[in-house]
């Protein structure tokens, strides 16, 4: 119940970068925008949150970033397996 803040933190690789028009305001609409449509999406993550609490928990996110990773994402995977 209530409202809640969560945090979604872009990051994209040297050698793996976002689609052109995937950016931190594509991301912040998809994440928090009331209603949400565009293309395959239907509903943010907001919107999903809120349908499945009946009304009673509205879940927001601060986007940051892209941010790049120091390595590229094979170097990324290696080190974390």
């Amino acid at each position: 119940q209530g409202t809640k803040k969560g945090l979604i933190i872009l990051v994209e690789f040297p050698n793996k970068k976002f689609k052109s028009g995937h950016d931190n305001e594509f991301y912040t609409k998809l994440a928090n925008k009331e209603n949400y449509v565009e293309g395959v999406f239907k509903g943010s993550v907001r919107d999903y949150y809120y349908a499945q609490s009946n009304g009673q928990f509205e879940l927001t996110f601060d986007v940051i970033g892209p941010i790049t990773a120091p390595k590229n994402m094979r170097m990324c995977r290696r080190i974390h397996h």
